[in-house]
C-alpha cells in the first residue's frame, strides 16, 4: 500500500492539504509530521508524528520545529529509498509533479 507524507507545523497550509488529499484519493496511507493542535491535516492523516515547539510565543522557535520535522522526514525518506530505490525515484518524480501544480 502506498503512503504519503506531509510536514506542517500548523497543518493548515493549502499545499499540505492538497498533497494529503491527493495521496488519500490514490489509496495512500497519509502520515503527517505536525504540531499537537487540531488541524485539517491532522484530520486527513491516518498516522501522525507529533512535534513540539512554542512557535506561537516566539517566531524564532519556528526554526526548531522545522529542524525537528526535517530530521524525521529525512530519516523516513532514506529508509524508503533503502527498501526500494526504483520505487523511491518514482515517488520523487510524483512529488515534483505535485509541486508543479502549485506554480
Amino acid at each position: 500500500m502506498p503512503s504519503g507524507r506531509a510536514i506542517s507545523f500548523s497543518g493548515q497550509r493549502k499545499e499540505m492539504l492538497l498533497a494529503a488529499e491527493i495521496a488519500k484519493s490514490r489509496g495512500a496511507v497519509a502520515i503527517a509530521i505536525i504540531s499537537l493542535r487540531d488541524s485539517g491535516l491532522r484530520k486527513l492523516a491516518a498516522h501522525t508524528l507529533n512535534t513540539v515547539s512554542d512557535e506561537q510565543r516566539c517566531r524564532s522557535f519556528s526554526i526548531s520545529s522545522r529542524t525537528g520535522q526535517l530530521c524525521v522526514i529525512a530519516l523516513l525518506f532514506m529508509g524508503l529509498l533503502q527498501l526500494n530505490e526504483s520505487e523511491g525515484m518514482k515517488m520523487i518524480e510524483q512529488s515534483r509533479k505535485l509541486v508543479d501544480k502549485l506554480s
